[in-house]
């Protein structure tokens, strides 16, 4: 982007304009100076912007699109890597200019509205091609109307089939205007974990493709991720060759030109075959093969009885096309809709399907276009047929009280029996305002998740509606109740201490590992980005110092003197392998001797050093892929004491914790699997016996399991955690998980009830990410604290006699784990977390003063004045807010007001200024008489955005533009309403933001042409001010369709008469005059005459005979007029061809012969049947290559090189035909020559 390219360096370079690294000044001056909407944008845009943190940059929009996971620099280099600078590779279009969107974050997470974002800045960028190399199994109404909006503009788009060797749905490859690409290989066979079936298009190389990746570096890839960008870039190359083709007529030039490779034909694995570029760009005449109505998953009423099939049948090589449909998405038989029809359509009725056969269920629809090279095309489409006794139904409705982040908020939960849109509607009980209303955009789904994030300081009561919606408008709902949870989780009642140490993987044990007096943790260095060494830090004069290290990524689980030698051991484990150190002296390197390690042929992970048979030393418990395991020093050596197998696999993460939970003076152990499942043992009599299991499913997770007595019985609980979607749906994988807590408490040996469980929203699972559960007494009560780490918040629990109270939260952590320990001395203990600036620790503020007011919230409400809001303290008498102002030594806090309220406004801040607030609360009879302080709160003055004016795109979507800034990719389209005299005409499909002050409107259905009015309701701007509340006007107006004729049919009479057919009677005066039909590549027009009012014979000169030489021919038409005056199309349908091949093996021949590499690179095999394998051989019969002939039209050409890609020298070669029969059988012709002289 020129215009953004401050420096004219033509480089993206992300620092200020005032700033100069290495000579050369930023490119950044947070000015809109292409005036497109988007401040910055050098050669794209970073729209991850996610509700729920990770790790990188995720939070804000911005202009720095860095590529942290690095899939994108790779998808990038395959289309793009620059040519002919003799390094590393090429890419497929190495001149074309890439626009770089990030919508997804470090660890290639990312949200619906991100990539919808996305979608539609590089529509509005002029983009002409977008690569989607992602994928999931379920439609995005926010992403599927972006994909519309930048189809209805002109751009096409091809999309990864996915990598799951399945031919389930997957989206956004699966959208009628997305190019579906599965993955081949070097050998022309499908790539083994592309996805394929009915939506698969073609495939083109997806297994080992060497592309470019970060810093500079080129690596081998392998995935349809990368045959995706094949095909853009394939695109890219058509578009330069002509820039009028439309995504329809790319999608069908690429397809006809594919190499059939699989089944004859279009099949399941290949689609219309593998990605021919060179095919591909050798095409004349545009081509474009769709179906208009219906599309992919409609839903279908039977009782019209009819299904109207209407698009387009056009296509150079057409011979005819057919109409079938099959029962589910996998038919077993298909039965005709059509015959076979050997005219072209355009914009017409294909067909038309009776739905008395019909029942309520999915159909496939399946559109055969038959072409003259005896290839063809193929398209498939779903249908969900339903009539007037279908009922849509919510089967399961749930609100969860969550937690986000740092309060708990409501989540609405439900399933409805067919896949729809959903919504709720919710209001003050008893109020009569307008319901509030909050769209589900993620998903076209039977799995719908909402939350309700709107703050209130209270606990109120709301009447709420969930609504379910079919495309086809049918709607059904449930009426139901919530009461808004009111808690908000303390940030600052934490101190933070003077010591911590590097990023690390967290053991919460401490231990005098010397025998020094001082205490030890054992943890793995996590400071340089991943796993690495085994390392111990010893604490001493208020400081933390490495003391010895293991150079070994291992991860430590336990501490304990299992030999009774007295000298403490550390158990360490990884990769199905566990090792126990010991120093050989006490006082020494822990890590100089093992004494235990598991066989390398064997698995056996460490789970901890604890006492199982109550002997006072601790054993060695882990587990293998099937059983827990405990051994014990005996007679020199560990020896396996017992076995707890419960038949099944236990997976990586099974969870572990063992104690006495049934008070029963035995120990027991506790562990799961990844289902959620699991199971205690005790330890008597040198046995493990299983006490109790729950075999029910809540999860597909990892398990974290912890012991604590949490209630101060003495009496240890257990503590289970896992994220699923069974809690709030009923079963797994179905759509939102969610992190579930439950704390058992035994009453008996063989009974556990549920004491309580905590829910949290926003799952971040998998082993980039360090969630865990540990436990430890941190407010000095002599009970234990629940510390759960859920990535990106670290929470502490307490139980208050009936349920958990949230203590305290730190956000942004990468904490496996804590550790809770008294270092400092003073009574009351530390807890130390993995933050990403190190491990940081932190202790409980016990000083008597007011508690730190929470739900502390504000926005700016005009140029000087902003209001803000907190829940009420018990004991405080007043409150001051703050001003906090930046500065080098940190900040310097002024008062803005005092006040006994919890809310208040203030009126003589600056116009268009950031500012910080906090508020604490006052009680001067307490000894200390301030609170800490709350969180922060951001402001920033302004004018209150209001809409301006309303642009009409189309009749479908409209673009809003507003006095100041919305940007935020996700605007709910509840806050829109589309109104026909006063009354509510349409509602609102999708809100995408479309630049700083401009949001484009998608609607559920096109509108007639006329005057309509959009209320815009009041909702948060870019920095979280109500926007004032509007209607606009908006008028739709339709585009003129213009007619236009078309050819229909061409039939090859002899090979010197053509038979051209039009779509309407014709002009005689155009007809006739041969320099309207233009036919190659071979052949001369000497006449046209007249058949009947649509049809023409066109005579050849046949001294210049068409013969099969390895082209397609193809006579394309311009200039003519119908009767009626309506000119010829110049898209698809001025151009039809043929194929001449032969019927035996007996006239193939070599052109040219001799052939000279002086003259040519290419040799052409001619006078071919339209399948056939072509064998190279010198004289002494050595075999020098192979060819396959399969795109029908008599020849195959070669670059005379051979297997090893070595030119053939001058001589004499031979070669033979082998074509396959109909009928399997194969006939091989007799050996021919040919003369090749060399350069």
């Amino acid at each position: 982007n020129t215009k953004e390219d401050l420096n004219k360096n033509g480089k993206f370079d992300p620092w200020s304009s005032d700033i100069k690294k290495n000579g050369v000044y930023g490119d950044l001056n947070g000015i809109d100076d292409d005036g497109n909407g988007f401040v910055d944008d050098v050669i794209g845009y970073d729209f991850v912007d996610q509700s729920i943190m990770n790790i990188g940059d995720s939070k804000d929009i911005d202009p720095d699109v860095y590529d942290e996971n690095g899939h994108g620099t790779s998808v990038a280099g395959v289309i793009a890597a620059e040519g002919n600078n003799d390094l590393g590779i090429i890419g497929v279009a190495y001149n074309s200019r890439i626009i770089t969107m990030r919508a997804f974050d470090y660890s290639g997470n990312a949200e619906s509205d991100d990539i919808a974002a996305a979608i539609v800045y590089a529509t509005l960028q002029g983009a002409r091609v977008l690569n989607f190399s992602f994928g999931e199994v379920y439609s995005s109404s926010i992403i599927y109307d972006a994909v519309r909006f930048a189809y209805s503009a002109g751009v096409l788009m091809a999309a990864s089939s996915g990598n799951n060797n399945w031919t389930l749905r997957h989206y956004p490859s699966d959208y009628d205007e997305v190019i579906c690409v599965g993955g081949s290989t070097s050998q022309n066979s499908r790539y083994g974990l592309s996805n394929y079936g009915n939506r698969l298009d073609l495939v083109a190389p997806g297994l080992e493709v060497l592309t470019t990746s970060k810093d500079s570096n080129y690596s081998v890839k392998n995935g349809t991720s990368f045959s995706a960008p094949h095909v853009a870039a394939a695109a890219a190359l058509l578009l330069e060759k002509d820039s009028t083709l439309k995504p329809s007529e790319l999608l069908s030039i690429l397809k006809s030109s594919a190499s059939d490779f699989g089944e004859k034909k279009w099949d399941w694995e290949f689609g219309s075959g593998i990605l021919n570029v060179k095919s591909a760009l050798n095409s004349i005449g545009k081509s474009k093969i769709e179906i208009s109505f219906p599309k992919n998953e409609s839903f279908i009423d039977r009782d019209t009885k009819q299904i109207q099939i209407t698009g387009t049948v056009a296509t150079p090589l057409f011979e005819s096309f057919e109409l079938f449909f099959g029962e589910g998405e996998k038919p077993k038989f298909w039965q005709r809709i059509t015959a076979k029809n050997y005219n072209q359509i355009i914009d017409g009725q294909l067909g038309n399907l009776n739905t008395d056969v019909l029942k309520d269920s999915t159909y496939t629809i399946r559109l055969l276009v038959n072409l003259k090279n005896d290839n063809s095309i193929e398209q498939r489409f779903y249908i969900q047929t339903y009539s007037s006794k279908t009922n849509l139904n919510i089967t399961s409705l749930k609100v969860i009280n969550s937690y986000l982040n740092d309060r708990m908020i409501p989540v609405v939960f439900a399933v409805t029996n067919y896949p729809s849109f959903a919504r709720v509607k919710y209001r003050i009980k008893g109020n009569n305002d307008p319901y509030k209303v909050i769209s589900e955009f993620q998903r076209y789904s039977n799995f719908h998740t909402i939350t309700i994030e709107e703050y209130y300081n209270d606990n109120i009561t709301m009447e709420a509606i969930f609504e379910a919606e079919l495309p086809n408008g049918t709607t059904t709902s449930n009426q139901f109740e919530f009461t808004t949870p009111n808690i908000n989780i303390p940030q600052n009642n934490f101190i933070q201490k003077e010591y911590g140490f590097p990023l690390s993987y967290l053991l919460n044990k401490v231990e005098d590992i010397y025998g020094d007096g001082k205490p030890c943790i054992v943890v793995n260095d996590l400071s340089s980005g991943g796993w690495g060494n085994l390392k111990i830090y010893q604490f001493k004069t208020k400081a933390f110092f490495s003391k010895d290290s293991f150079k070994e990524a291992l991860i430590p689980k336990g501490i304990g003197d299992s030999n009774g030698d007295g000298i403490l051991e550390i158990l360490a484990t990884a990769s199905g392998k566990s090792i126990l150190f010991q120093a050989n002296n006490k006082g020494e390197n822990p890590f100089s001797s093992k004494l235990f390690f598991n066989d390398v042929n064997s698995t056996f992970w460490g789970a901890d050093l604890t006492d199982i048979n109550n002997d006072t030393r601790p054993e060695i418990i882990g587990f293998s892929d099937s059983a827990f395991k405990s051994y014990t020093y005996l007679n020199g050596k560990y020896q396996l004491i017992g076995t707890a197998n419960p038949n099944l696999r236990l997976d990586t993460y099974p969870g572990f914790a063992s104690a006495d939970f049934d008070n029963d003076s035995k120990t027991e152990i506790c562990f799961g699997t990844r289902f959620g499942r699991f199971y205690i043992y005790e330890y008597s009599s040198g046995n493990f016996t299983l006490e109790y299991n729950d075999s029910s499913t809540i999860s597909s997770s990892e398990q974290y399991i912890e012991s604590a007595d949490v209630d101060g019985d003495k009496i240890p609980e257990i503590i289970i955690g896992n994220f699923g979607s069974t809690v709030p749906f009923g079963q797994e994988d179905a759509s939102t998980p969610i992190w579930t807590y439950r704390i058992l408490k035994a009453e008996s040996p063989s009974k556990y009830r549920i004491l309580d469980s905590i829910h949290i929203f926003g799952v971040r699972g998998g082993l980039d990410y360090k969630n865990g559960i540990t436990k430890g007494d941190v407010d000095n009560d002599s009970t234990d604290e629940l510390i759960i780490s859920v990535f990106p918040n670290l929470y502490i629990f307490k139980w208050n006699g009936t349920e958990f109270k949230p203590l305290w939260i730190y956000p942004y952590t990468y904490s496996n784990s804590a550790i809770v320990y008294d270092f400092d001395k003073n009574g009351i203990n530390e807890i130390g977390i993995s933050t990403f600036s190190g491990v940081r620790f932190f202790e409980l503020d016990t000083a008597t003063q007011p508690n730190v007011p929470l739900g502390f919230i504000g926005w700016s409400l005009d140029t000087n004045k902003s209001y803000f809001e907190w829940q009420k303290v018990a004991n405080a008498t007043a409150y001051e807010l703050i001003n906090m102002v930046r500065n080098e030594s940190g900040y310097t806090g002024y008062t803005a007001a005092v006040t006994n309220e919890t809310n208040f406004t203030i009126d003589t801040l600056k116009n268009q200024t950031h500012y910080e607030f906090v508020i604490r609360a006052i009680n001067n009879d307490l000894p200390e008489k301030f609170s800490n302080l709350s969180n922060f709160v951001d402001i920033f003055t302004h004018k209150p955005v209001e809409p301006l004016n309303i642009e009409t795109i189309d009749n479908e979507r409209i673009k809003i533009n507003f006095s100041g800034n919305i940007q935020n990719n996700f605007l709910n389209p509840g806050d829109f309403l589309l109104l026909k005299n006063s009354e509510i005409y349409s509602t609102i499909s999708t809100a995408l933001v479309s630049g700083d002050t401009s949001a484009i409107i998608t609607l559920t259905e096109k509108m007639s042409d006329g005057n309509y009015d959009l209320q815009i309701k009041s909702f948060r701007d870019k920095y979280g001010s109500p926007t004032t509340e509007k209607t606009l006007q908006v008028n739709f107006t339709s585009q003129p369709i213009k007619n236009e004729m078309f050819l229909t049919q061409i039939l090859v009479i002899d090979k010197s008469t053509l038979k051209l057919k039009f779509s309407e009677a014709i002009d005689n005066n155009t007809c006739l005059d041969i320099k309207n039909y233009n036919l190659q590549p071979y052949g001369e027009i000497v006449a046209v005459e007249p058949d009947n009012d649509s049809t023409v014979l066109i005579y050849l000169n046949n001294k210049k005979p068409l013969l099969a030489t390895g082209k397609n021919y193809t006579l394309q038409v311009s200039n003519i007029i119908s009767a009626n005056g309506n000119q010829i199309t110049k898209g698809a349908g001025n151009t039809l061809g043929f194929v001449f091949y032969s019927n035996t093996v007996d006239a193939a021949y070599v052109y040219p012969n001799p052939v000279r590499f002086s003259e040519t690179n290419e040799i052409v095999f001619a006078g071919l049947p339209s399948k056939a394998e072509i064998i190279i051989y010198n004289l002494e019969m050595k075999e020098l290559k192979n060819i396959e002939e399969n795109d029908g039209n008599g020849g195959a050409e070669w670059d005379g090189k051979d297997r090893n890609g070595n030119l053939l020298g001058s001589g004499i070669y031979l070669f033979k035909v082998i074509q396959s029969n109909a009928d399997g059988t194969k006939t091989e012709s007799d050996l021919k020559k040919f003369v090749v002289i060399a350069k």
